[in-house]
C-alpha cells in the first residue's frame, strides 16, 4: 500500500474544491467568506439557529441528516441542484457578501459610538 501525508492548509483544500457538505460550525462561515457553496447540516443543538437562517436567507442548502430513506431522497435532490455550477456560483457570490471580514471592525465602531453617545 502507498500514501502520501500532505499538509493542507483549510484555506488550501476549500480553494481547490467546488461544494462543501459541513456541519454548522465555524467552517460553514469560512466557506461562505471563501465563495465555497455549502450544503450544510446540524451536528449540535447550537448549530440550529445559525443553519436554518442562513437556509431561509437562501445562502446555502440544508440537509437534515439522519438515517431513513427520506434523508437519502433529500440529499439526492439537493445534489440535483447544486451539480450545476450556476447554481453553485450564485450561492458563492451571495456568501461573500455575507461573510465579508469586516465584522470585528462593525461591532468596534458600533461600541465606540455607543460609549461616546452613552446610549444607541
Amino acid at each position: 500500500m502507498k500514501y502520501q501525508i500532505r499538509h493542507v492548509t483549510m484555506r488550501e483544500m476549500m480553494g481547490s474544491v467546488d461544494l462543501c457538505i459541513s456541519a454548522g460550525g465555524g467552517t460553514l462561515y469560512e466557506c461562505l467568506a471563501m465563495g465555497l457553496p455549502v450544503i450544510g447540516f446540524i451536528m449540535a443543538d447550537n448549530q440550529q439557529l445559525g443553519v436554518d437562517t442562513l437556509y431561509e436567507q437562501g445562502y446555502i442548502f440544508k440537509w437534515r441528516v439522519e438515517v431513513s430513506e427520506a434523508s437519502i431522497q433529500a440529499f439526492q435532490s439537493i445534489w440535483e441542484r447544486v451539480k450545476h455550477q450556476a447554481v453553485r456560483q450564485s450561492l458563492a457570490d451571495r456568501g461573500r457578501l455575507l461573510i465579508d471580514g469586516q465584522g470585528s471592525t462593525r461591532v468596534s465602531q458600533y461600541l465606540i459610538e455607543v460609549m461616546n453617545n452613552g446610549k444607541k
